[in-house]
């Protein structure tokens, strides 16, 4: 996996995103997103293990929590805004 400027990016955005934020899928990729790529790259990730699973909050509503995304990029969620 290519090295991901996620901090940078999601600072550039005016974001301060907490650990604990719930983010839908839009709002973590692509170009307004915290992390840099694509749309099917993102749910590919998701399918093969490497971001975690969402939290279904309804039928077409999945959540994912801040810091586990950026835990599972390597990212230390604990200096990540």
């Amino acid at each position: 996996m290519r090295k991901l400027n996620v901090v940078g990016a999601h600072l550039r955005h005016g974001l301060a995103l907490h650990n604990d934020t719930l983010v839908r899928a839009k709002q973590v990729h692509g170009p307004h997103g915290f992390l840099p790529v694509s749309r099917s790259t993102f749910f590919s990730w998701v399918s093969d293990g490497t971001l975690p699973k969402p939290f279904k909050v309804s039928a077409g509503v999945s959540l994912w929590r801040v810091g586990d995304l950026l835990s599972a990029l390597g990212l230390n969620p604990e200096v990540a805004p």
